[in-house]
């Protein structure tokens, strides 16, 4: 797991050799892929699930944080035998899936996050969280449906939800 991010972040066009679930934290971020050149605007409400070797790009414009999580091929193949078949993960994936994010994934990725996105640095149970976390995305993903590809037209409320972040994380302040 990796927390990433900042302001006027972007990733030029690449690819990972596993699959990499990309969970926002706050603000949003547009992600692009082989198959989605318009982009899909990713808040708090969902994740994307970017299969192996896709190449896909991300960028916000303000400040913006997530937590990437880089599953391998054997770390699919080991949770199968205790959570059963994982499909979607398994098989080569024809374009990146976008799911809706449930409170208790929110709530386990505020933990991990808490710690920077390092699952050793918040403890002992920092490595237990992070499997926490892993365990229930990847039930998510097998059993819940996809949403359906958000476009630029979501781009307006994806603002809105920005500018709640920021609010909400400056409340004390004098804004």
């Amino acid at each position: 797991m990796v927390d990433g991010g900042g302001k006027r972040y972007r990733t030029s066009w690449h690819w990972h050799d596993c699959v990499m679930i990309l969970l926002p934290i706050s603000g949003s971020v547009e992600f692009r892929d082989e198959t989605r050149h318009a982009g899909t605007w990713l808040a708090q409400d969902r994740f994307v699930v970017v299969p192996k070797t896709q190449m896909h790009e991300t960028v916000a414009a303000t400040g913006h944080r997530h937590l990437a999580v880089y599953v391998s091929d054997s770390l699919i193949a080991g949770a199968q035998s205790s959570l059963g078949p994982l499909a979607r993960l398994s098989k080569p994936a024809g374009s990146a899936l976008v799911f809706p994010v449930t409170a208790d994934i929110r709530a386990l990725q505020r933990l991990c996050s808490a710690a920077g996105g390092d699952p050793s640095a918040s403890g002992l149970s920092g490595p237990y969280l992070a499997a926490a976390l892993l365990v229930r995305l990847l039930v998510h993903i097998e059993r819940a449906g996809p949403l359906r590809n958000s476009s630029t037209r979501d781009s307006g409320e994806i603002r809105v939800t920005d500018i709640r972040s920021f609010i909400e994380e400056r409340i004390a302040e004098n804004l």
